[in-house]
């Protein structure tokens, strides 16, 4: 996905939510239970949270007090998203660094196993099934 993020006017904000990628509006990314909130102004963001709290409450079954819970919002200029990490400026440089770190942080991890196993075959099983994944997906431990 590429956040190639097309600057509009500051009016724009109320008529289209969200920031645009690759032609379209994107609003939001959901995943189990968290939700991300998309817009490129605060004015857009305040209007969005409380349509999503109206939509909330008409929708949700009353639930006792104690079966849900509240997280403070938070503004962010980049998120990780599946594994990746998003920002709307269509930076690259911070995701390869993170990756990198990544596959750093799963190699030092295996040094002394590495070290210790003589076979360059099993050597070589061993980096393709945890450094690489780090690498191309920038798993974290």
């Amino acid at each position: 996905m590429s956040w190639n993020h097309l600057k509009g006017h500051d009016e724009d904000h109320a008529t289209n939510p969200g920031i645009r990628i690759n032609g379209r509006n994107l609003t939001h990314l959901r995943f189990a239970d968290d939700i991300v909130l998309a817009a490129n102004h605060p004015n857009t963001a305040s209007e969005m949270v409380q349509e999503l709290v109206e939509s909330v409450a008409k929708h949700i079954c009353h639930r006792p007090s104690g079966a849900t819970t509240t997280t403070a919002i938070e503004d962010v200029n980049e998120y990780i998203y599946s594994g990746r990490l998003l920002n709307g400026r269509n930076e690259f440089q911070p995701e390869l660094h993170r990756r990198r770190r990544a596959a750093w942080a799963a190699f030092n991890g295996i040094k002394n196993t590495t070290d210790a196993i003589t076979c360059p075959k099993n050597r070589a099983r061993l980096f393709d099934s945890i450094v690489l994944p780090a690498l191309a997906y920038g798993s974290e431990t």
